[in-house]
């Protein structure tokens, strides 16, 4: 394996069926290098009105951060073939999905972008779990690992997936860094 394929979502809320995919996210990093060879991302169409029926917590923050706007623009529908059309550029055959509590995102891929799934291997590189381990072991307090991430990028937003791929590139290098 020499490259990390980093996958994020963002979502209706937390629970399939009844949670929709809003946006996916995917960066593909060397291992070595950890330098991002490629990074990407879709947003997919939600019908405005149906964000009143959402929890307001969600409501206010993909208001905030303008994903719902991005949504209601979009064309795009839950088409692996996109997706799979940008992935082919890479050698990515049964890569495992990295990133913070990737189990949760790589079970919106599952559901809404079957295909798009398959492509990787069936294990997963959990980020989350790393650091967890590592600060119980380690005995590191609650914000350790947001301390040793690199300074926040100025286009970085709450709660998109551009941000959250940054956070776990950030804490992967980090947790290497420390064992």
């Amino acid at each position: 394996m020499t490259k990390l394929v980093f996958l994020d979502v963002e979502t209706t809320g937390l629970e399939l069926p009844s949670s929709y995919l809003l946006e996916l996210g995917i960066w593909i990093v060397d291992l070595g290098s950890k330098a991002i060879e490629g990074k990407a991302n879709w947003v997919y169409h939600f019908p405005e009105e149906m964000i009143p029926t959402l929890d307001p917590v969600v409501q206010k923050m993909h208001t905030a951060n303008g994903l719902f706007d991005e949504c209601a623009e979009s064309q795009l529908h839950y088409d692996s073939q996109p997706v799979l059309e940008w992935l082919s550029a890479f050698d990515l055959e049964k890569v495992p999905l990295t990133g913070n509590t990737v189990s949760f995102d790589r079970g919106f891929l599952r559901y809404y972008l079957p295909a798009v799934d398959k492509k990787f291997h069936y294990r997963v590189q959990d980020i989350s779990s790393i650091k967890y381990f590592l600060g119980n072991e380690a005995d590191c307090d609650e914000d350790y690992w947001k301390r040793t991430r690199g300074p926040t990028p100025e286009w970085m937003k709450e709660h998109r997936v551009a941000t959250c791929l940054w956070q776990s590139l950030e804490d992967y290098k980090n947790c290497v860094e420390f064992i």
